[in-house]
């Protein structure tokens, strides 16, 4: 799953309910070419409350009863997760069979550390103003491949509630990919080789990338 909303841990439960973007949350569950709530009940949604428990195959009708269950639970991290052949709350009425992902948005994730073996101002979990432009790159960079090079037209770039971003892109081209299409677009995306074990930690790949030439 990938991560679509975090909350301070020190939040009251009256003010995250009032501050959460539950609309927002549903309507990314809920594509605009689906077929109405039907989608979005098929859609897992996954809570991580205070004490770390993991309660996930989560689904819901609309707004309404997500933030009914959320002023229950009072989640800490809220994922959210593929579209499956039926709804994930009816999981355990069928067989393993017949409960599939069927879609799930093309997610890129964005992180810092990445950038450890070329960034000289910090490392590891460490973020400053500096080496957050390697992050703002980044965005340039892959938000024009996708666009230019896929064609795709519905990005969605948000915090990663750490030290990084995400892009989530939610074409219906992109969400019906399977994972060997996946991982072509990012083996094609990919530009630069190395490791911490080479004499040279960041080499550009032969023959260049066209996007280099």
């Amino acid at each position: 799953m990938a991560q679509w909303l975090s909350y301070d841990g020190g939040a009251c439960s009256s003010c995250l309910l009032r501050s959460s973007p539950v609309q927002s949350v549903t309507a990314k569950g809920n594509d605009a070419h689906a077929a109405g709530e039907e989608f979005l009940f098929r859609r897992e949604l996954s809570f991580t409350l205070e004490n770390d428990t993991y309660i996930r195959y989560k689904a819901f009708h609309n707004a309404e009863e997500l933030k009914a269950s959320m002023s229950k639970t009072l989640p800490f991290k809220i994922d959210i997760g593929a579209v499956f052949s039926v709804s994930p709350a009816d999981k355990g009425k069928v067989s393993a069979a017949d409960f599939t992902p069927e879609q799930r948005e093309l997610v890129f994730d964005i992180d810092l550390t990445d950038y450890d073996d070329v960034r000289t101002c910090c490392e590891g979990a460490a973020i400053c103003g500096r080496c957050w432009q390697f992050m703002v790159a980044a965005v340039e960079v892959l938000n024009a491949a996708l666009r230019e090079d896929f064609g795709f037209e519905n990005l969605l770039w948000v915090y990663s509630g750490r030290r990084g971003i995400h892009c989530w892109v939610a074409d219906e081209r992109a969400r019906g990919l399977e994972n060997e299409a996946r991982s072509a677009v990012v083996g094609y995306l990919g530009l630069v080789e190395g490791n911490e074990n080479s004499a040279r930690k960041v080499k550009l790949r032969e023959p260049l990338h066209p996007s280099l030439e």
